[in-house]
Formats: C-alpha cells, structure tokens, sequence
C-alpha cells in the first residue's frame, strides 16, 4: 500500500514473525537430507566430457536444533535455535577449457550455518522489551562457474553477519502507542579468485583468472527508529524518524595479467573472418589495488494515516522525506566519455504516497 513508513523501496513489504519463549519448556530436533550413493547425475552431466567419470558425492543434509521457555514465568521469555545446511553439488560447464576440451563437471562444496536467540520482557502492563541476536556464516567454493565460464575462472567466497535488534513496545494510552527500535549489524565479505592466470574471454568460452581476484568487504550498521502511532475515531495516524550510520571498508585487487576478449575461437578457419578478428579485440588491465571507507548517515521522517472511510473504502496517504550525508569527492573521476566521479548529498527525496483499497 506504498505507505512512507517503509522508506523509499515501494516495490513491496516483507514482514518477518520471528518465534519466541512461553512459560511452558519447548525442545525439538530436526534433520533431513539427500545421499550421492540414492542418486545419479542428469543426462546433461553424463554427455560431458568426464561428466559419467565425476563421482556422484551430490549430498544434501540440513539439521539443527532449538529450545525456549521462561526466565520467568509471565514476564521474561527466551528461545535459541541452530541449525546448519552442508551441501555437495555437481557444477557443469560447457565452456572451452585452456586444454581444449568443451564441458565437464565437479563438485563444489557450500556451508551455512545460522544461530539465533531471542528474549523478551513484559516490563509492567504497558513495556514490552525484545532483544534479538542473530549470527550467519555462509561459505561456497565454486560460485562464478557454470555456462561458458570454465573452473579457473570461478571464485570462492565466505560471507559473515552478526546483527543485534531490539525493540522496546510501549503502551502511552488506549490511543497512542510508542515503539523504539535499534539494529547494530557487522557483515564481513571475502571473495578469492580460483586463478591469477590471463583472463581470456572467447564466444565458447571463458578461461584463466577472474577479472576481480580479490574482493574484501567489511560493514557496520546502526540504526535507531521510533515510531507513534495516535488511533481518533477512522483514522489511524503514524509518525516517525529513522536514523542509520553505516561504514564500508572495500578494498578490491584485479587479475595482475589483464584479460582478452576475442570475437572468434581459436579453431575459426583464419580465411572465413576478417583478419583482425583473429586478434583480440579488447586487452583490459586494471592498475592498482583501490581500497576506501565510506561512511553515510542517512535520516528519515515520515507522517502517514490510515483513513477508513466506510465499510466499501480505505485510504492510505502521507508523506516522506529521506536525507543522505555521503559525498563522493571530485578526486574519485577517471577519464572516461562517462560522466563519473564527485557526489554531493542527496538532499531532495520528498515522497508523497497515496494509495486506496475498494472492497
């Protein structure tokens, strides 16, 4: 229903219910999961070459675990859950490798593990407390592969969060309510390239190193948001202001060989193409090893009303204004027929919304 609330994205809203504790003890264990040795490859496989050869160790098993009760019977809760997903897989490719050889297949290996604890507090008639901590670990050895990219030129990659959210919930009157929310997260994201050898890019297929052969990216996050909600008679209005501090340490290193980019294979017959398509046509080699912060606070407020006009129409109308503190300096432009480079602050995000539902 576009309401300002939910700042600038309009596209859609997704809503989370997270579990929590009661007064009675809860326990349950779960696992599921697939074997190699209850399966085969698919015919695409087995037609390439040394498909039929790759030992089929494509395995899926996902358990965990979880608990909760009360710290207190009616007024604290807790809940803990864990669970953990390890997953074997055949990766095909189709691309022309630097020996010659069209496709094959391997394994490749993903991890990912998630913790999560919740509790919360009755504090009185009127407070309500939650605190939550969640923690993710995602890990994959052979993302990037697969059509016309051959093994080499692949990455693995290991990606980290631990967020920390909570909520404090409180009742002012039969017709005002107030919530406070706070979020502080840490992401960290570390990409290897498989291979540092020449990236050479041919129509049927790509081999040597990525182009990107490191990628390390670390994040924090903190945001505060409160929110008043006044119910008078139809009309159920909401205020609030967002406020977000995030750092991003990026440094990235490029294949120190450069790539090649060829409109033709190798094995074109030389007299059926023009003689400089026999050359490549592109040679790209990024210098240097560019590494930065960037640091941004952006703050938001928005009023909003919900207006129920009668049994058949419903109104939503408000509006938004989001402000962003990041600037990009005028050093940061490269030569290019592109405009690029400097940025000021984004001052001028002024969303009106309005939306109606007919029934």
């Amino acid at each position: 229903q576009y309401a300002p609330e939910f700042g600038r994205a309009s596209g859609g809203v997704l809503n989370i219910v997270t579990r929590q504790g009661g007064n009675d003890p809860t326990w349950s264990v779960f696992g599921q999961g697939t074997s190699g040795a209850l399966s085969q490859p698919s015919d695409f496989v087995s037609s390439l070459p040394g498909g039929s050869e790759v030992e089929n160790d494509a395995s899926r098993l996902q358990y965990g675990f979880n608990f909760g009760g009360a710290f207190k019977k009616d007024k604290a809760f807790y809940f803990f859950a864990f669970e953990r997903q390890d997953l074997s897989r055949i990766v095909p490719y189709t691309g022309l490798t630097a020996d010659e050889v069209f496709g094959g297949a391997l394994l490749g290996d993903s991890l990912n593990n998630n913790i999560f604890f919740r509790t919360d507090y009755n504090l009185g008639d009127r407070n309500q407390l939650m605190v939550r901590l969640t923690w993710d670990n995602r890990k994959d050895d052979r993302m990037n592969i697969g059509g016309v990219r051959t093994p080499e030129n692949g990455f693995d990659f290991e990606e980290e969060d631990l967020g920390l959210a909570a909520s404090l919930k409180t009742i002012v009157s039969s017709k005002i309510v107030n919530e406070v929310r706070f979020m502080a997260a840490l992401s960290n994201f570390d990409q290897l390239a498989n291979s540092l050898d020449l990236e050479v890019a041919r129509p049927s297929g790509i081999t040597g190193g990525n182009a990107l052969s490191l990628q390390e990216r670390d994040e924090t996050r903190f945001q505060l948001v409160d929110n008043v909600t006044v119910s008078s008679g139809n009309h159920t209005m909401k205020f609030g202001l967002d406020v977000t501090w995030s750092s991003i340490d990026l440094s990235t290193e490029f294949n120190p060989m450069g790539g090649l980019i060829y409109k033709v294979d190798r094995d074109v017959d030389p007299d059926s193409v023009p003689i400089d398509d026999l050359v490549a046509q592109v040679f790209l080699l990024v210098y240097g090893a560019p590494a930065d912060t960037f640091e941004n606070v952006r703050f938001a407020l928005f009023a909003q009303d919900s207006w129920d006009i009668n049994e058949s129409w419903h109104l939503n109308y408000g509006l938004r204004y989001d402000l962003s503190t990041f600037e990009l300096d005028d050093s940061a432009r490269v030569e290019s027929v592109v405009p690029n480079g400097g940025a000021k602050r984004d001052t001028n995000n002024l969303a009106p919304r309005f939306g109606f539902t007919y029934t």
